[in-house]
């Protein structure tokens, strides 16, 4: 009888065995490689020539691939939006050029980013018929109003798109930033809540397509991301831009029903791709299996030859344009790096301010980090170099960059101003100006920076409860203390005020109070590029003038010793 018993219970366990890894083959294994705010820097980082590159990053994303499939796995390639403007090389035959490297580099899907369409509308339209994406565009809060115009933006932009993942459905749906800053040069179109939007669509997309999975390729930024996650119910991973975050593990948020939702951002300008291995199971929730950042480093990779003798292509075509000599032509030198940061006051963000300022001889400058290009390592500085550390455009055919933007204004409205640019949610520079925040009590503000990052292991509550407070959310904040080039601000007296373009033309409407003074803004001839230039000959060597803030510049709101003209706003974004 006991020989009995032994047999059966034997075969239960074998039989229970058998289900068990019938049940685990079911589950396969998926490979995201994903990109964003690649900002058309073609060739390499531009900080840092030996990282970056187009042709290295499709090096690697071969190799993962080969490599996946070899595994059994099968491979997505991503890319969260930005890919345009932001870089010289996007006014390469009317950005053709930086639109048209996309179709070679084998993404499945790509959002649309706001600098995709700082062109305008008729321009981004016009750039579908010449050069058709062969990749899934996406931007599913991202509307043509009528359905006669703009057919090709209609026509390839889509909502969502579903793949065939090892016999599961895998919707891919798009987002973008509404942001009014950038959402006006999407004329003839709107651009609807992210939030909203992405609830309202992954909720069609589950009923509609029965999708096992969705994820959200996202241009919203990390901050949105997250909202968008907790706000919704059917998204299982969000893969994002917008902000240059660098994640490096899968930050996780639960959603509206408590399930959680993964979210992963690749830094910014090809310095790294990401690397997602998940594991799908009919019927069970995602599973996040590896996640890593590759950098992308020069050295570690032959460069693939085809985009390599395109970027070459490219290079000529901007030699042609402009004159190859003329970019070439070195105008400066730098002994330390030249950092572009949103998250703190930097030499570079304050020598971008001071060169506005004195470029048209204001009395206050305002430089807007977020609109810059990248910063530049130090070393000789070229001309392209200086373009690239500020490369922007509307117009395509304005082949000179932003124009720098001047106003007389009275003291008393110079006041409002600083107060309004609290609440901006952008991190601003002031040149030529100083001031103190202070508390109902009049208790000094006590800023710690290294708080503001872009490391998802940052404890966020906390930041996101000073910064609602800093950031003119409470109307406790008051500003005291004004002073201008050193003296005590005066109500009654006219100040000259300068602004760069994209702050101007972008901020109209943004509130009464902005539009009454963008509105009284003028257009002078002086150009972000030839302030900057005249500053950096002026300069000589940039670097030897920072003395002991140097040394400070990390933790400092306002610069000390070297920066007691300028102050400087973080972003929230």
């Amino acid at each position: 009888m006991g020989h009995i018993v032994g047999l059966v219970f034997k075969l239960i366990l074998l039989v229970t065995a058998v289900i068990f890894f019938a049940e685990r083959a079911e589950a396969k294994k998926l490979l995201i490689l994903h990109t964003n705010d690649l900002h058309a820097f073609l060739s390499d980082s531009v900080q840092d020539k030996s990282k970056g590159g187009y042709a290295t990053i499709k090096t690697i994303i071969e190799e993962q691939r080969a490599d996946a499939l070899a595994k059994g796995m099968e491979v997505l390639v991503l890319d969260a939006g930005d890919f345009l403007e932001g870089s010289l090389y996007y006014m390469a035959e009317d950005s053709r050029r930086t639109f048209d490297i996309m179709n070679k580099m084998g993404y499945d899907a790509i959002a649309v980013g706001n600098h995709d369409w700082l062109m305008g509308t008729k321009e981004l339209n016009q750039l579908l018929v010449d050069k058709p994406p062969r990749f899934s565009y996406l931007g599913a809060n991202f509307k043509v109003k009528k359905k006669n115009k703009h057919k090709a933006i209609q026509h390839y932009v889509k909502e969502y798109v579903v793949k065939n993942i090892h016999g599961m459905k895998v919707a891919i749906m798009g987002m973008t930033t509404d942001e009014l800053f950038y959402s006006w040069r999407f004329s003839d179109g709107k651009i609807y809540d992210p939030v909203k939007t992405s609830h309202k669509v992954s909720k069609k997309i589950r009923k509609k397509e029965k999708a096992d999975y969705i994820i959200s390729l996202n241009h919203t930024g990390l901050w949105k991301d997250k909202k968008i996650a907790r706000k919704t119910s059917e998204i299982d991973l969000i893969v994002g831009g917008h902000s240059h975050s660098y994640l490096k593990k899968v930050h996780i948020e639960k959603n509206k029903n408590g399930k959680p939702v993964g979210i992963v951002h690749a830094g910014e300008h090809g310095n790294v791709v990401g690397r997602l291995v998940l594991e799908l199971e009919k019927g069970k929730p995602l599973k996040f299996l590896e996640y890593d950042l590759i950098p992308v480093i020069k050295k570690n990779y032959p460069e693939n030859q085809r985009i390599r003798d395109y970027i070459k292509t490219t290079d000529k075509i901007l030699g042609d344009t402009y004159g190859r000599d003329w970019l070439d032509e070195i105008i400066g030198e730098s002994q330390i790096d030249l950092i572009s940061a949103s998250d703190r006051l930097t030499y570079w963000t304050a020598f971008i301010a001071d060169s506005m300022r004195e470029g048209v001889k204001a009395d206050v400058a305002v430089h807007v980090p977020n609109l810059a290009g990248t910063g530049l390592g130090k070393g000789l500085i070229s001309r392209e170099d200086m373009i690239n550390a500020y490369p922007r455009f509307f117009d395509l055919d304005d082949k000179d960059g932003w124009n720098i933007y001047t106003a007389q204004i009275y003291g008393a409205m110079l006041k409002s101003i600083i107060r309004l640019s609290l609440g901006f949610q952008r991190a601003l520079v002031f040149s030529g100006t100083t001031f103190d925040l202070v508390d109902r009590d009049n208790n000094p503000y006590v800023i710690d920076l290294n708080y503001i990052g872009h490391d998802v292991e940052t404890p966020m509550t906390d930041v996101d409860d000073w910064l609602d407070n800093f950031l003119g959310v409470s109307s406790e904040a008051r500003i005291t203390n004004i002073l201008v080039n050193g003296e005590p601000i005066v109500a009654s007296r006219k100040y000259t005020i300068a602004l760069p373009e994209g702050f101007v033309v972008g901020g109209l409407g943004i509130s009464g109070s902005v539009d009454n003074l963008l509105g009284k803004m003028k257009k002078t001839k002086t150009t972000m590029w030839h302030a900057l230039e005249s500053k950096i000959k002026a300069t000589g060597v940039l670097g030897t003038d920072l003395g002991p803030w140097g040394q400070k510049q990390n933790k400092a709101l306002r610069g000390e010793d070297w920066g007691q003209n300028h102050t400087f706003i973080p972003s929230r974004l």
